[in-house]
């Protein structure tokens, strides 16, 4: 009965982990290769650089507008946001100011905190000499993405409330913290 229980064992662990082992490697050193998980990522083009947790924009960042793109998903004309988001636009100043006063949020408040309205402006921005993506929704939050990775934000700083069209939720209020 061990036998018949270690054989069945021995058979998911196989199909979970890889039992081919590369030319040259040891069982061992297989099984250590494939399940090293904690080696940390490295940018494809760069050797030593590691790829970032998070994307942080300092006061004294240089941060540069290379590109800014709108988009209006398909609205029919008597919906009310399709007057709205005809009418929404950013200057290159206002996205440098919505991305230096965003706050890193959660998916969880992003998810339960957010609208995401059929308007967003996107593009490309250099953030100390870094090139990322981004997308600025008017629902008051935007993204910001490398090769590897998409951060969140939100932006309900008082100064710029006027540069959405929505805003976003308050976690302390909406969620009772």
């Amino acid at each position: 009965m061990r036998a018949f229980i270690f054989a069945i064992l021995g058979f998911f662990l196989c199909t979970y982990v890889s039992c081919k082992v590369k030319p040259g490697f040891s069982k061992e050193e297989h099984l250590k290769t494939t399940l090293n998980d904690s080696v940390p990522k490295v940018a494809a083009n760069s050797a030593v650089r590691p790829i970032p947790d998070k994307i942080e924009i300092k006061s004294n960042s240089i941060v540069k507008v290379v590109s800014a793109d709108w988009e209006s998903h398909e609205l029919k004309p008597d919906d009310v946001m399709s007057s709205k988001c005809k009418g929404w636009r950013l200057s290159n100043e206002s996205i440098v100011a919505i991305l230096r006063h965003g706050k890193p949020i959660s998916m969880h408040d992003f998810h339960y905190l957010y609208y995401v309205l059929p308007c967003e402006v996107k593009g490309l921005v250099e953030i100390d000499r870094n090139q990322y993506r981004y997308r600025i929704n008017a629902g008051s939050f935007f993204t910001i993405s490398n090769k590897d990775s998409t951060f969140y934000f939100e932006c309900n700083s008082p100064k710029l409330k006027n540069k959405f069209l929505m805003s976003g939720g308050n976690p302390q209020k909406d969620l009772g913290l």
